[in-house]
């Protein structure tokens, strides 16, 4: 993982608590992503949850023609492939790089280990989940990791 900077500069990591977030600095990768890739394609199996620091990630629902529509975005508020992280292997649209930039992600064996996800939390007000969870908006109220319920 490159040092410069800093995971928690993704705001549902900095919202873990800092015992569950040392636990995750262990799985986390670094990666550098150019503007343009599929990073996650509809339906195919994950292999990596990918949370945006300072890069901005489209979500696109793929029509039976090929042809795609936006129906999210995801940056330094949210992720892409929550369902991964919930025990779940794909999601029902396409990921792409819309801005480069840096990131992180988190491999399958991680979110497969169930003792490595954080406990649930009670949700706060203000946090939404857009796009079957795999976005999430943030209001002034700090995001708790709800979103890995058992």
């Amino acid at each position: 993982m490159k040092k410069h900077l800093d995971p928690r500069t993704n705001e549902l990591l900095a919202a873990l608590p800092e015992a569950d977030l040392r636990r995750w600095l262990q799985s986390l990768e670094w990666v550098d992503l150019p503007l343009g890739p599929v990073v996650q394609e509809s339906g195919c199996q994950m292999g990596h949850a990918s949370f945006p620091t300072l890069v901005i990630v489209s979500l696109h629902y793929v029509m039976e023609n090929e042809a795609s529509a936006e129906i999210a975005v995801s940056g330094r508020e949210g992720l892409v492939g929550v369902s991964l992280l919930m025990g779940g292997g794909s999601i029902p649209s396409r990921a792409v790089v819309q801005c480069a930039g840096e990131g992180f992600r988190i491999g399958r064996a991680f979110s497969a280990n169930k003792s490595s996800r954080p406990p649930q939390r009670e949700a706060r007000r203000g946090a939404t989940g857009a796009s079957a969870g795999s976005c999430f908006l943030r209001s002034d109220l700090p995001l708790s990791a709800n979103f890995w319920a058992d």
